[in-house]
């Protein structure tokens, strides 16, 4: 049991180690990227739960795919345990890939019907979790990839229940 928590924690560290990395600019289809997560999502979860919706397929960037996987694939994490720890069955499309652009950023938001933000803790402090097994560097790992290319992470809370996390970065000029 000690080695295998070992192990998730060396995992956890190299994919914050990944998020950190100089970014390499390539043309990819952000829409086959996000089908794919919803597709083969990051957490066990049922096939109708994760949907997508955006601007229009496909959405070809100029952009890191991995670096973008890698911070989104925490928070779809998050969005579908979110949503599983309100209903072991939750309706279709309880967790929503947006994408698109405004202005001068493109963007992906991760959008959930789950219970909500906790609001005693700061969800992006660096080794700090409200879940059991968790290691705190799921959201960390989010924020650094983003950054790496030059955007932000958002996280709010939803007026119905449940929270977005938004990602926004720059688009090339």
């Amino acid at each position: 049991t000690q080695l295998e928590q070992m192990r998730a924690v060396t995992g956890a560290l190299r994919q914050l180690v990944n998020a950190s990395a100089v970014p390499e600019r390539r043309d990819f289809d952000l829409a086959d990227l996000l089908s794919e997560l919803r597709r083969s999502p990051p957490a066990p979860c049922p096939e109708h739960v994760v949907g997508t919706r955006g601007d229009y397929s496909p959405f070809v960037i100029s952009g890191d795919r991995d670096l973008l996987e890698l911070a989104v694939r925490p928070l779809l994490t998050n969005a579908i345990e979110a949503v599983l720890s309100v209903a072991p069955e939750p309706p279709a499309r309880s967790v929503m890939l947006s994408y698109g652009t405004e202005q001068a950023a493109y963007y992906i938001a991760v959008i959930d019907a789950g219970p909500g933000l906790a609001a005693s803790a700061d969800p992006l402090a660096s080794g700090v979790s409200t879940k059991e097994g968790h290691f705190g560097l799921g959201l960390e790992t989010a924020q650094t990839a983003i950054e790496s290319l030059g955007g932000s992470l958002g996280l709010e809370g939803n007026r119905q229940g449940g929270a977005t996390a938004i990602l926004r970065w720059p688009r090339p000029s």
